[in-house]
């Protein structure tokens, strides 16, 4: 793997837009949940991660959480059920 991390950051918000687009011209109320200590994520990232989760949800037409501190596999139950809360919210908007 290179240096490029999978989450396509440095691509510009234009770039970003053209790969992701479709899912907000689908109408899909997307929610990137971000782990705020993911050890797969590098740590220049995570220094801009609030930057990043909105460029990215702004890509999908959607919108971002962080959840500070989980892992990528938010193994302690704090993360996990901060994550369920985030899905829980999201469905109870959805029509």
């Amino acid at each position: 793997m290179t240096s490029e991390d999978l989450f396509s950051s440095d691509l510009s918000e234009d770039e970003l837009k053209l790969q992701n687009g479709h899912v907000a011209l689908l109408g899909v109320d997307s929610c990137c949940v971000l782990s705020g200590a993911d050890e797969y994520v590098p740590n220049e990232l995570k220094k801009n991660y609030d930057l990043f989760g909105q460029k990215l949800s702004s890509s999908l037409g959607g919108d971002y959480c962080v959840i500070d501190g989980g892992d990528h596999g938010l193994s302690k139950s704090e993360h996990s059920e901060k994550f369920i809360e985030v899905v829980i919210s999201k469905l109870k908007r959805m029509k």
